[in-house]
């Protein structure tokens, strides 16, 4: 059973309200939220409602588990890993990862940035079309807002088409994240068959000599964490 219906959602506050200072926490901002005509030139520039009680059943983290399998990138093994080198580079440090990952190209954390404009974080929309610029072997899309189901499935086939996605999210630690960071872009190569697991690349964890490289989360937590600001740091896929 499944329908849909379109609402025009990013109106309902002001493109100048949707601002850091609505958020009050003292935190890491490294991901930049959207401008509204970001939203409006993206794929997705109306929210899609989606009831789809067949699809976006919200399985727990364990349950299941006994016949789920992984679906990782081909080459997980050649995956290389760069920590972000500054607070509020983990945008291009994601898409570092990405681009060696595609191209095989060493690209440095300090071009990245200067190309997308980075400065006290970055918008993703920069992020994504530089990363297409930079090769043809994957075109990402982005998204804003959306479902649960939406991201699920989008995460899982991005990752069967072989490219890493990059999803942008506030991650709390009373919430399960290894850190606490307000805003924040990671990567991602493996995701279980049913979308209820993900395998996480956090570049933070470099930052801060961490040993949270690579984690598994449920995809509830990960929408949970990116649906905290609805979305409005996005997604690429």
């Amino acid at each position: 059973m499944r329908f849909s219906i379109y609402i025009d959602w990013y109106p309902q506050v002001s493109a100048v309200e949707h601002t850091i200072d609505n958020y009050p926490d003292n935190g890491i901002w490294g991901a930049k939220l959207a401008t509204r005509e970001q939203i409006e030139d993206s794929e997705l520039s109306q929210r899609e409602i989606t009831y789809n009680y067949d699809y976006d059943t919200d399985y727990s983290f364990e349950s299941n588990s006994f016949w789920e399998t992984w679906i990782g990138l081909t080459e997980e093994e050649y995956f290389v890993y760069y920590g972000q080198q500054a607070s509020d580079t983990c945008g291009p440090a994601c898409a570092r990862m990405v681009l060696r990952y595609l191209t095989d190209i060493a690209y440095t954390e300090s071009m990245i940035a200067q190309e997308c404009q980075t400065n006290n974080g970055t918008y993703l929309s920069d992020i994504r079309n530089y990363i297409n610029d930079e090769q043809n072997v994957y075109t990402y899309s982005i998204a804003f807002g959306g479902t649960k189901a939406q991201m699920k499935s989008r995460l899982n086939d991005c990752i069967s088409n072989d490219a890493p996605p990059i999803i942008g999210l506030r991650e709390d630690s009373s919430d399960g994240w290894p850190f606490n960071l307000s805003s924040h872009m990671v990567t991602a190569i493996s995701i279980t068959s049913i979308s209820s697991k993900i395998e996480i690349i956090d570049p933070w964890a470099g930052y801060v000599s961490d040993s949270h490289r690579s984690y598994v989360m449920g995809i509830g937590k990960v929408w949970d964490a990116y649906d905290y600001y609805s979305g409005l740091i996005g997604y690429i896929y």
